[in-house]
This record gives structure tokens, C-alpha cells and sequence, in this order.
């Protein structure tokens, strides 16, 4: 009976067309009941595994291994031979003996390409067999032995997509169409019409993966008893919490929840992280109030895992951890960014570097991705394919995409083939990379269970993270996000003035953070730094911390479209209606709009008599959209109800409002956590703005977009903006007393290198003078060219000398600094300075401009007072100005009516405004464009609670 044995998946990245699911559902619908592949990595196996399984299909898992520089093909007799190649695929530099000492419950296939390794390899593994594709192959192989058996390597399932392979090589390589000859891979298609009989090989495999095992490493060995000691530091930590004054709920809380996590095993799996989240604090390593559901559980808060009180705000454990549902638990820590790695680092030596491992993804080519790829196969020119990427929906599949590019597609044959030909490319791997945050921590060496493979210099997970939960493995997110960095920066700076500020116990009512917010002022704050939801605090001005957790979860698609309902509630213009009164406690804090997916499982068990942990599992039934579950829970509260007590068509009524608004429904326990650290961010902006805005540049290094608008915030904030200094300035902005000092690495032409050079140079010696500087700095990092950045900076303008007079005396200097540098400093005379008049204003701004992507001096707009400012217009609403501002960006545009238009953003020294000029004044826009100082006259007007100006004339300046 012949069944393929060489099939590679797209796991050997960019060799193969076919996915495995593809494979699968094609083995399904054609009576195939055994498959086996031949990947060059164990990465594909387990996935494989499992979907074979699904179909009753017969999985046989083999790995092409190249041994000495030769192609040889290794299958596992069973899943311990399995784990040998795990640990096999490990090592480098492996001989006879190694591969001796990981052969067992291994078969051996040589190809016949590679059988001069045949007399090597038969002392090495009890089943050795040469492998042939073809009949002259086999006759030969059977000279070396009778263990023969048919592989032909299977690349693609559709003959008809065989072609395609080339593309694979060629985006690669980075080949087009005509650099070299397409190679016909006809035989390379699976092909189930062979006649040869492959069973003498499939008949010695059986692959079983172990169930039901879970590999949570011990917390300490040395600790009899893993539960007492939980139990003992939850309690300690609440009472801490507590000041020794632990209320009745809290303490039934607590040995609740204590009781559900021994019961379901994941008493470790707290310790651990309890110890990883202490090594960070006593480390001075900033942690984030929590993430997540695991915000609801009182034993993370009393372990100092989280630090919000999840009964204060009426967060629900079973979100967390359900009894009833036996998954893994998730408890997600986020981290100050720069330094994350030292608490994976500290893990890895505290439970061993083969049991820890972060997560193995992979890179697929997506819709746009393959059609960019594909249009340079095709040497298709650039704006070409950019106006039909243009037009793809990211979220959705070429297939998806077809309708709204067909009109392009038809007009152009040669987009249309380039259309066609990336169905078959679309969705390939195309590389491995590493989760953003997920790590492996096991209590079995990681090659026992898994694969790992080598990225760099650091190990990965060989398989992805929904396979690593299937097989029993722990997996843990160690998150970052810059705006801890931001926070524990700025408290750094606090402590050398404030050594006993904590964060953590600042008042939650302070009227200065809460008008900063309600004013939208919130440039840097986490979570609310969008325009839209700037927008939405001016309409809701928020007063206390609920407010803020509100924001963050009604502010998403979905809830959104609650949001005029809940402002006009909030603000007293449309009156708060419950479908029953006992709903009022629940959703009385949301004005009776249903918005927390823990409303939902509150309102499951009050009107329906549902416990907390069967109210979550319904709660995600309904949320996925599960009809049939829908449809028999449906009966199910109804009946609860009536015997509760409601009146039948109430409970309906409920009912349809839970199934209406479960998939809107966010995670609470999530919100009141963002809302922490978004409240503290904004707190340390109203109180302690300079250092606020220090760290927030500092932290954002790089990005020119987000430096402008925190330069711009800062300077409407009144805080002074310092030019570089070659004496001052460090490669970091620092705080002055009379402003806040760039660095020299952010002056375009200059850079890290440069700069880092300069800095080392100096030292802590400043340099004498402009002739000290050059003579020390030229011909490190600093050539003609870093000198002129330097001057037109403004670094040396403390030296006395305009900017212009330095320019023209450049070859000068040099000539200087080179001579100085093989003679005698005493024998070398310093050139006399040829002064130049000044460049003129516009010059020197527009040089600014170029250098650091914004004004630094001051804006070209600030030199006309006696205009409307932008930073006012809001004063000027229904009002005709006149305004002067630095024209950044226009957008022309055709109205449905097919008449002109442009959207237009403009600057002055306070703020950025926008400007519409519709078809009437449109000659008006013929007198500037990007990057011109233009007077403009117009009236204010209001679109979406946004001003903007309506443009009737336009005057260059």
C-alpha cells in the first residue's frame, strides 16, 4: 500500500505550498488514512499530530536532518523516539556517537543521493533503510540492501500550483521573473496514483502524544508544603494590605479563592509568580498595577502581584479562574520595558536554562505582504501595486479583498496576474520570530516535551504557544510597555528631592488630575493619547477614578455605540432606566448601560440563580456567538428566572439584553488596572511636569512624530526648549533650571555614533572653545559633514561666533585639526576667524526645521501676535479670524458632487489646527503649499466636537 512518506509543509520555511491544513482536509476528502512528512524542523509536529488524529488519519512525523553536509531522513518509531530528535536537533556538531546516543526508537532513511553514508549508519540505528524515487534508484539500492522503501519529497497537493514553488526561492533570494530558469517541479506533487508499497516503513510507527499532563516546575523544594505556605503568605499579605484589620468578606474571599487554586492544582503556579513579580520590586524594576483578569483575584492583590483591591471594585475571581472550566491560568505582568529581560533572566537561573524558553511565532506572508512580494517577482513598478495595496483590507484574505479592487484589476491584466498568482503564496510561513512576551517555564527539561530551536543567541520554544498549553506546559507573559519606564524614570527623578514618594499611595481624588484629564490634556498619558478619545474626556470630564475605567472600556469598537447614550446620562440631559430595578446595583455605576463582561455574569446569577463560574462559561458562549448555546440557555435562565421570582417576559427581556451586549462586553478587571497606571502617569504630569516631560522624550527617542507633539505639549506648557549644547547637552534630555536641554543624538546628520563619541571625548573636560572641539572630535565620528549639523544646530552658538561665520570657516578648522593632530599644539596657530553676516530668519528656522523635524528657537508663526492663536480657537467658535500658520500638510480631494476640496493642517507656536477649503475659495490654495508661513482668514466651525477653520483667503507670507 502506498502512503506518502516525504510531504514537506510550509514549516520548512519557503521549500513548501502546502499547510497542513490543506493536507488534512485534501487526505479527508480522498480516502487517505495515512500521511507522513518530511520537514527540516520538528516544529510541524505536534500540530500535525493533532489534526491527523481529528480525521482519523494515521500521523507519520519525519524530520530531513542534514549530517554531514548529506540529507538523511530520521523517523520516530513512537513518542519517545520522538523526544529523542527533540534533543537531537539541539546540538551542534554532531558525529556517528551523538547521533548513536539519540537513535533509539529512531528508523533511519537514507536517500539514495546520501548512501555512501549506508555502512556509517547501519552500526549507528537497528532500522536502517535507502530511501529512491525512481527505478534506477531502487535497482541500485537494493545492491546495498533489501530495506528499501519509495519517498519522493511532495511539495506542493495541486499540479496546477506546482510552478509556484519557483516564486518560494525567488522571494528568498530576492529573484525576479528572467534571473534564472523556473525549475519544473511536476514531480513534486503529491500524487496518490503510485504503485509502490511504503507500509514496510508506516507499519513500524505509532506516535502517541501524552495527555493530560502538566509540567509546573516546584516553587522551592525545599518547602514541605507548598499549600500551608500559599495559604500562610495570602493571609500575611491581606493584612498587611489591610493595616491587620481584615473585614469578614475579604477574609471568606480569600480561603474561597485559596480553596479553588489548591483543588485545581496551580498552587506553584502562584508561588512563582509571587516570586518573580518580588525579585522585580526588590529590584527596583517597575511593575504594572496588573493586567487582565487575574486583576480580580484577592490572592494576586494580597501576594503583591496585583496591586488593585479586586473587592473595592467589585471585580469577580471566577474570570480568572474557573472551577468549572479546568484551563491553565494566565496571570499577566507587565514590566518596565528597559528592563523586563532581567526578570526572565532571573527565572531562567532559578529553574534552569533547558526548562525555560521564550515562544517560538511565525511570520505568515499576509494579503498585502504577498502581493508586494509577488508584483516584484513580476517586475511590476512600485506605484503600481502601492495603489492596490492601498486598497486591501489588512484584516481580510485576497479572497475577501476581491470586490473592492476589482475595478483596478480589470483595467490592468498585469495587476490582475499578480492578483491571481498570490492566492497560492497567501498565508505561507515565511519566518520564526519571538512572542512579544510569552515564556515557557517547565518543571521537565524542555526537550523532554517539546522542541527548541536557535534564534540568535538565545533558545525558542519549537512549537507555538497554543500547542505548548495543549501539551501541559506553563506559559507566562512578562509584558513591557514604555509607559512603566516613563513612570519608574520619573519617580527616580522625584526620589533625589521626595526620597519617601510612592506612587502607589498618591490620592485617587486629586481635583489637578482630574481636570487634566477632563480637559483632554492628556499628550503621553497610557490609553488616552488618541484624538478620539481625547474628544470623548472633554464630553464626559471625568471626576473620579470609575470614570476612568468607564473611559477605557467603552472607548472600543462596540461599546462605542453606547457612548452618546452614556454621556447624555452621565450629565444629567437623558434620564437612567433599568429594565428591573434589581439591576440598578449592577449596572447603576455604567448608568445603566451594560458595558463590563462582569455586569453580565452578576446579572446571570441574580435574576438566573447562575454560580459565578457557570455565569462565565455562559458569558463566553454567548460572547462567541455560540447560537445552539444561546439558544438552549436561553430556556434554561428563563425558567431560573420564573422560579426566582421575575415575571416571564422580563426574563426574556434580560436575557436578549445579555445576548445584545455580551460580545461589546470588556473585561473589567482589565480596565481598572489600565485606568491605574493611567491615572498615575497623569498624576506625575500635573504635579511634577518637567520630569513628566523629560522621561516622556526621553522614552520616545527616535520617534520623530511623538517627539514633535511631546516638544509642542511641552512648550504649550510653558517649559522652555533648550538648542543643543556641545558643553551641556548628554545623550539624553535633561532638566535645566530654565527649561529642558536637547540632546546632540537627536539632531539629524549627527546620530548615535557621533555623538557617543563626542561625549566620550569630553568627558569630563568641556571643550575650551570651537578650535578645541575640532581638533579633539575631527576624524572620530565627526567629519565636515556632522560639523555643519552641528553648527546650524546651534551647539557652538555660546561660543560667540554666528552660525554663518562658522560655516565658511569649516575648511579652515579642518586644516586646523589635521595639522594639530601630528604636530605640536604650541607650533600650530589658530586660523583667524573670516566673519560672515548672519543668515536671515527663515534660514535659520528652516534649518531647525530640517534638523529636528521641529522649532526649536521658536516658530516662523510666532513672530505675528495680533492674530488668532491656535491654541484659543475654541474662543473663536462661530467667529470669522485671521491666523498665521506654518501650512504642514494639504490633502486635495473630489466631493461626491465632483468638486474640489483640500483638508489642510497647520501650525503655529502653540498648537496644530485644521483647514477645510471647499470648491468656492479652492484658487485660493494655487498661492501655497507644504512648508509655506501663510495668513489665512476663515471661520471657526465644529465637526465631531473638533474646531476646524473654514478657509475663504489665503496669503503667502
Amino acid at each position: 500500500m502506498y502512503y506518502p512518506l516525504g510531504i514537506k509543509t510550509d514549516y520548512s520555511l519557503m521549500k513548501s505550498l502546502i499547510k497542513i491544513d490543506d493536507l488534512v482536509s485534501y487526505a479527508t476528502k480522498n480516502g487517505i488514512n495515512t500521511l507522513g512528512i518530511l520537514d527540516d524542523n520538528l516544529s510541524s509536529s505536534h500540530i500535525f499530530y493533532k489534526k491527523c488524529l481529528e480525521h482519523d488519519i494515521k500521523p507519520v512525523i519525519g524530520l530531513d536532518y542534514v549530517y554531514q553536509e548529506n540529507h538523511i531522513y530520521l523517523y520516530p518509531s513512537n513518542h519517545d523516539g520522538l523526544v529523542s530528535l527533540f534533543k537531537l536537533t539541539k546540538l551542534d556538531n554532531v558525529d556517528s556517537s551523538v547521533l548513536q546516543k539519540y537513535s533509539d526508537n529512531v528508523i533511519c532513511v537514507i536517500p539514495f543521493a546520501s548512501s555512501s553514508l549506508y555502512d556509517e549508519l547501519k552500526d549507528v540505528y537497528k532500522n536502517v533503510f535507502i530511501s529512491y524515487s525512481n527505478e534506477d534508484e531502487k535497482k541500485n539500492s537494493l545492491l546495498i540492501t533489501d530495506k528499501v522503501v519509495y519517498i519522493n519529497i511532495i511539495l506542493s497537493i495541486d499540479i496546477n500550483n506546482a510552478k509556484y514553488i519557483n516564486y518560494l526561492e525567488f522571494i528568498d533570494k530576492g529573484l525576479k521573473l528572467g534571473d534564472q530558469e523556473l525549475k519544473d517541479y511536476t514531480s513534486n506533487v503529491l500524487n496518490m496514483d503510485i504503485k509502490e508499497d511504503t507500509s514496510v516503513l508506516t507499519n513500524l510507527i505509532d506516535i502517541k502524544f501524552p495527555t493530560d499532563e502538566r509540567y509546573i516546575p516546584h516553587y522551592d523544594e525545599t518547602i514541605k508544603d507548598s499549600k500551608e505556605y500559599l495559604t500562610n503568605l495570602a493571609n500575611k499579605g491581606l493584612a498587611k494590605r489591610l493595616n491587620n484589620k481584615v473585614p469578614k468578606e475579604y477574609q471568606e474571599r480569600l480561603n474561597y479563592e485559596l480553596k479553588v487554586i489548591i483543588n485545581m492544582g496551580f498552587v506553584d503556579y502562584f508561588l512563582i509568580v509571587f516570586d518573580y513579580v518580588r525579585f522585580a520590586i526588590k529590584n527596583d524594576i517597575f511593575v504594572g498595577a496588573g493586567r487582565g483578569s487575574a486583576v480580580g483575584s484577592l490572592v494576586a492583590y494580597s501576594l503583591g502581584i496585583t496591586s488593585i483591591d479586586p473587592i473595592k471594585y467589585n471585580l469577580l475571581f471566577e474570570r480568572f479562574l474557573n472551577p468549572e472550566r479546568v484551563t491553565m491560568p494566565d496571570i499577566d505582568i507587565d514590566f518596565d520595558y528597559e528592563r523586563k529581560d532581567e526578570v526572565v533572566e532571573y527565572v531562567k537561573d532559578k529553574y534552569g536554562e533547558d526548562k525555560v524558553a521564550k515562544i517560538m511565532t511565525f511570520g505568515t506572508m499576509t494579503a498585502k505582504e504577498v502581493l508586494r512580494v509577488v508584483a516584484k517577482i513580476n517586475d511590476i513598478d512600485e506605484t503600481q501595486i502601492n495603489a492596490l495595496v492601498k486598497k486591501i483590507d489588512s484584516k481580510k484574505s485576497l479572497k475577501e479583498n476581491e470586490s473592492e479592487v476589482s475595478d483596478i484589476l480589470k483595467r490592468n491584466s498585469m495587476l490582475r496576474k499578480v492578483y491571481n498568482e498570490s492566492y497560492y503564496l497567501e498565508g505561507i510561513k515565511k519566518h520564526i520570530g519571538t512572542h512579544a512576551a510569552g515564556v515557557v517555564v517547565s518543571s521537565e527539561v524542555l526537550t523532554n516535551i517539546i522542541p527548541v530551536i536557535k534564534s540568535g543567541d538565545e533558545y525558542l520554544t519549537g512549537y507555538t504557544m497554543n500547542e505548548l498549553e495543549e501539551l501541559g506546559l506553563l506559559k507566562m507573559d512578562f509584558l513591557s510597555i514604555k509607559n512603566l519606564t516613563i513612570i519608574a524614570n520619573v519617580l527616580n527623578d522625584i526620589r533625589k528631592t521626595k526620597p519617601d514618594f510612592n506612587i502607589n499611595q498618591i490620592p485617587l481624588d486629586d481635583a489637578d488630575t482630574y481636570k487634566l484629564f477632563a480637559s483632554g490634556d492628556t499628550v503621553g498619558i497610557f490609553q488616552f493619547e488618541s484624538t478620539g478619545i481625547k474628544n470623548f474626556l472633554k464630553k464626559q470630564r471625568p471626576t473620579c477614578f470609575d470614570d476612568l475605567v468607564m473611559a477605557i472600556a467603552i472607548y472600543r469598537p462596540g461599546p462605542m455605540q453606547s457612548i452618546d447614550t452614556y454621556i447624555e446620562r452621565k450629565n444629567h440631559h437623558a434620564k437612567v432606566e433599568y429594565l428591573h430595578e434589581d439591576l440598578k446595583p449592577i449596572l447603576e455605576s455604567t448608568y445603566g448601560i451594560l458595558i463590563y463582561q462582569e455586569q453580565i455574569m452578576e446579572i446571570l446569577r441574580k435574576i438566573g440563580a447562575y454560580s459565578y463560574a457557570r455565569a462565565d462559561i455562559i458569558r463566553r458562549a454567548i460572547s462567541k456567538k455560540k447560537l445552539e448555546v444561546i439558544e438552549s440557555e436561553r430556556d434554561n435562565f428563563v425558567n431560573n428566572a420564573v422560579k426566582n421570582g421575575y415575571e416571564k417576559d422580563m426574563a426574556v427581556s434580560i436575557f436578549d439584553l445579555i445576548v445584545r451586549f455580551a460580545d461589546f462586553g470588556f473585561n473589567k478587571s482589565h480596565s481598572v488596572a489600565y485606568a491605574m497606571i493611567a491615572y498615575q502617569m497623569a498624576y506625575l504630569k500635573a504635579h511634577f511636569e518637567y520630569d513628566y516631560y523629560v522621561n516622556l522624550l526621553n522614552t520616545n527617542i527616535g520617534g520623530e512624530v511623538k517627539t514633535k507633539e511631546y516638544i509642542d505639549e511641552a512648550k504649550r506648557s510653558g517649559i522652555s526648549i533648550l538648542k543643543p549644547d556641545i558643553n551641556l547637552s548628554s545623550d539624553a534630555y535633561n532638566r535645566e533650571s530654565d527649561g529642558i536641554r536637547l540632546p546632540l543624538r537627536v539632531i539629524k546628520g549627527v546620530g548615535i555614533a557621533a555623538s557617543d563619541a563626542i561625549l566620550k571625548i569630553r568627558g569630563d573636560k568641556p571643550f575650551a572653545d570651537y578650535y578645541d572641539f575640532v581638533a579633539r572630535c575631527y576624524g572620530t565620528n565627526v567629519n565636515k559633514k556632522t560639523l555643519e549639523c552641528l553648527i546650524y544646530a546651534g551647539v557652538f552658538d555660546a561660543y560667540g561666533y554666528n552660525r554663518a561665520t562658522l560655516i565658511k570657516n569649516i575648511p579652515a578648522i579642518i586644516t586646523y585639526a589635521e595639522l594639530i593632530g601630528d604636530l605640536d599644539s604650541s607650533l600650530v596657530s589658530k586660523p583667524e576667524m573670516e566673519v560672515n553676516v548672519e543668515f536671515n530668519d527663515i534660514e535659520l528656522m528652516n534649518k531647525e526645521l530640517e534638523l529636528f523635524g521641529y522649532y526649536v528657537s521658536s516658530h516662523p508663526a510666532s513672530k505675528y501676535p495680533n492674530v488668532m492663536k491656535q491654541v484659543d480657537i475654541a474662543s473663536y467658535f462661530d467667529k470669522y479670524i485671521e491666523t498665521v500658520v506654518l501650512i504642514e500638510h494639504i490633502k486635495t480631494l473630489k466631493t461626491k458632487n465632483n468638486d474640489d476640496m483640500a483638508f489642510i493642517t497647520g501650525s503655529d507656536e502653540t498648537t496644530t489646527s485644521d483647514f477645510v477649503i471647499f470648491s468656492r475659495y479652492f484658487d485660493e490654495l494655487k498661492k501655497v503649499k507644504e512648508g509655506d508661513l501663510a495668513r489665512i482668514f476663515g471661520k471657526v466651525e465644529k465637526r465631531l466636537d473638533k474646531y476646524q477653520i473654514i478657509i475663504n483667503k489665503i496669503e503667502k507670507i
